[in-house]
């Protein structure tokens, strides 16, 4: 037990518990868990009362599981949202009165590098990469070839934040979808200048869960690959879908559905903008491992 410990991911939509033991080849996954909070449902400039409240009952949850997992260490790590809200630092300070928790809040370059840094521990490639995180709040974008970072961004483009700023019908129209569409290419235009002509799309978070889940592929380390040809069709599906008709698609996580569009709006237009992607790789490693890796090896 001498070599536990834990990391908190403290996502503007969802909360991760990750439980490992550091080895001689690395991390050994003992637990994890997840909670759906959205600190960034009403916005990333506030957290609401009801959210604020709800997330730091997660943190007394997952800080007491660690601490019956005898973990030696847990830190937190805030992003977007923690980044931004104005009552962020009221947040920080009662999950550390009242959780004993101290949480790290991290810029979003830091984050877009630490992403890298896990999910190159786990997706060997000399070809020519582009790594993907979709969270709440931002969106990091990573090149990355050998290991090496060739370019990297984040973007306010967070599928909550997304949701506040624009609007669609109940199915979005094709006029809807050409015109958010080419709005969020042209926020993603300053990619273009460093990520070259990668052929792997690397999908490190919950979003692209979806993908892995409607393909009835299980998690796993190296990470689940999909040609793009088999994955445009699903994504066209989930975008002109009405919510019910998200819910009622086979494989489709009850608590993705809801923001599943946008996830997927934003995934679309990545695809449109880098004509050389051929497959998506969706991979298991991302923030938490990353943060762990680069903290203790």
């Amino acid at each position: 037990m001498a070599n536990r410990v834990a990391v908190i991911d403290l996502g503007s939509n969802t909360f991760h518990l990750l439980v490992v033991d550091l080895t001689i080849s690395g991390l050994e996954f003992v637990y994890r868990e997840r909670a759906f909070v959205y600190l960034a449902q009403g916005g990333k400039e506030h957290i609401n009362q009801d959210r604020f409240e709800y997330g730091i009952e997660v943190l007394k949850h997952f800080t007491q599981k660690a601490k019956e997992l005898s973990v030696r260490e847990i830190r937190g790590i805030g992003t977007s949202a923690l980044r931004s809200a104005d009552n962020a630092a009221d947040f920080i300070h009662k999950a550390l009165s009242e959780c004993g928790l101290e949480i790290e809040i991290i810029s979003g370059t830091k984050e877009a590098q630490l992403i890298h840094r896990g999910v190159t521990a786990e997706l060997q490639s000399e070809e020519p990469v582009l790594i993907m995180d979709i969270g709440g709040g931002s969106l990091e974008l990573i090149a990355s070839q050998g290991g090496e970072i060739l370019g990297l961004d984040s973007l306010p483009l967070g599928i909550s934040h997304l949701r506040s700023v624009i609007q669609y019908s109940e199915p979005i129209t094709q006029e809807e979808y050409e015109s958010i569409s080419s709005s969020i290419k042209g926020q993603l235009q300053g990619i273009l200048n460093w990520c070259g002509s990668p052929g792997i799309l690397a999908g490190a978070s919950g979003p692209f869960e979806i993908i892995e889940s409607l393909f009835k592929a299980s998690p796993m380390h190296g990470g689940n690959s999909f040609e793009l040809e088999e994955v445009k069709p699903i994504i066209k599906e989930i975008i002109f879908a009405t919510l019910e008709g998200r819910m009622s698609i086979e494989g489709m996580p009850a608590k993705r559905a809801d923001l599943a569009l946008e996830s997927m709006l934003l995934i679309d237009a990545v695809l449109k903008l880098i004509p050389s992607l051929r497959k998506i790789t969706v991979t298991s490693y991302a923030l938490k491992e990353g943060y762990l890796i680069s903290k203790h090896f």
